[in-house]
């Protein structure tokens, strides 16, 4: 076996510093340790946000600053931000301009609100969804989002019970009972893995219904009475239209923003499915069957992933998120649409539009002709993506020390469509292999020739050749999709 080197770089410069979370403390001792680092990461991996963040192609309100606030929301979302400005006499300029004055305000307000009497007497778990319930910009005004709403309150959870986060930060790991904290059927729906929704249901896949009386008793002194919308506000019929292809976004937000935003029946907007950063939970909020308004022109006959996050920071884009969306999307491919998951784009992402044809099935809302927004943008992997959705296929394998190699066309033929054709190579006490090209001509850009020095994808990729031109004298494991 060769040996491995495997390098892991991870840039932490835009970080808030951990000496400046201390300060706060010791200014605030009231505050959990650890909660405002909580609310920072769930909400903007402590990466500030600034209004000039690549719109949201579901026009969801945009927030700043490292806590994500929100000052502007489109007269949906709670505006946060002036309520905070108001408890600690600290200006919304002051908070766009200083990550400082941010914190220091929203340290202040939640001091204030811990005196109040709602607080006295209740559990540090307690405390900290009376917090949330009180600064969080989810309007909870039915079913979906009182479940949006206990979704970051659940996220905040999570970051304080992260063994990892707490060395990191500096924080005792808590051990919260959050099946008291949300109630046992709410705790059940919170984590699932995949959840159905409709404005005054909550279910998850397993038949689990989320216990909205149990919540908005919890949330009734911070939030108007429940409201019912109608159900079919923000989608419509595909009026026979097929299915026939899958568009990637990223909502340039939260998850539970988003669940939220999709129930306002003024944002005139929607999408199939909703994806968790954090651990790849999966909600849907409109049926395959029915047209969402989520990439104009294309959404009769697309299904749309939002994925949380924003296209400025590969953090949001975690190995759960990819793996639980590259499932959800080969389960799409084997439900009868004819989607073939082949034809998922896998080349370079980009930062601006790229329009790339019909041809293929599985791509980002920036692929699309007509469009203005660039989601998923430059952080989304694509090969990486591809790899994930396509990775079942049986190679043949070849022991002979030397031979030739053919595509299904023979010497003399061409390839068929959407073909995927997989060799490993492994000559019997071979101290090496030379792969050497006489004939190459691949339709450009579209079809490869993927060579890995190893026995598998997970190898590393020696080169990936597509057009007319000889590759150069290689070695190990190929691959030609299509």
């Amino acid at each position: 076996m060769k040996p491995t080197l495997f390098i892991f770089i991870l840039f932490t410069s835009s970080l808030y510093a951990q000496t400046s979370f201390t300060s706060l403390y010791s200014q605030h001792p009231s505050v959990p340790k650890g909660f405002i680092e909580a609310y920072a990461y769930t909400h903007t991996r402590m990466q500030a946000l600034t209004k000039n963040e690549s719109a949201s192609c579901s026009n969801i309100p945009q927030p700043f600053g490292i806590l994500g606030l929100f000052d502007e929301g489109n007269h949906y979302f709670i505006e946060n931000a002036k309520k905070i400005s108001q408890l600690s006499g600290i200006s919304l300029q002051a908070m766009k301009v200083s990550n400082d004055q941010q914190l220091t305000a929203f340290a202040q307000t939640c001091e204030i609100l811990m005196q109040q009497p709602l607080s006295q007497g209740l559990s540090e778990g307690e405390i900290i969804y009376h917090l949330m319930a009180q600064l969080s910009e989810i309007p909870k005004t039915n079913a979906g989002n009182l479940y949006a709403f206990e979704s970051s309150v659940f996220d905040i959870f999570h970051f304080l019970q992260d063994e990892e986060m707490a060395a990191k930060f500096g924080f005792q790991q808590r051990r919260f009972d959050l099946r008291t904290v949300f109630g046992e059927d709410n705790y059940n729906v919170l984590t699932s893995h995949q959840i159905k929704l409709q404005p005054n249901l909550v279910q998850s896949e397993n038949g689990a219904v989320y216990n909205t009386s149990f919540a908005s008793t919890k949330s009734a002194d911070y939030g108007p009475a429940l409201w019912n919308p109608a159900p079919n506000c923000n989608y419509s019929s595909r009026n026979g239209t097929a299915i026939s292809a899958v568009t990637i976004h990223t909502v340039q937000g939260s998850y539970s923003g988003a669940i939220s935003w999709g129930l306002n029946c003024n944002a005139q907007v929607s999408y199939h499915y909703v994806i968790r950063s954090s651990d790849g939970q999966v909600t849907q909020m409109v049926l395959e069957s029915n047209k969402a308004w989520h990439v104009g022109t294309a959404n009769p006959y697309t299904i749309g992933i939002e994925h949380e996050g924003y296209v400025s920071n590969a953090a949001w884009y975690t190995n759960a998120m990819y793996q639980s969306s590259a499932n959800l999307v080969k389960e799409i491919t084997q439900s009868g649409y004819g989607i073939n998951p082949l034809r998922t784009y896998d080349g370079a992402s980009s930062s601006s539009g790229q329009v790339l044809g019909d041809c293929l099935k599985i791509k980002g809302h920036q692929h699309y002709a007509n469009q203005t927004h660039t989601d998923p943008g430059i952080n989304w992997n694509w090969p990486k993506y591809y790899l994930l959705i396509n990775n079942n296929y049986t190679p043949t394998v070849i022991t002979n020390a030397s031979g030739n190699l053919y595509d299904s066309g023979g010497s003399n033929g061409n390839y068929g469509n959407d073909e995927r054709k997989v060799w490993v190579i492994q000559p019997s006490n071979a101290a090496s292999v030379q792969l050497t090209f006489s004939a190459f001509n691949t339709q450009t850009g579209k079809d490869k020739v993927l060579i890995y020095d190893g026995a598998s994808t997970n190898a590393p990729l020696i080169g990936s050749y597509s057009g007319t031109i000889l590759p150069p004298v290689n070695g190990a494991f190929v691959e030609a999709p299509s």
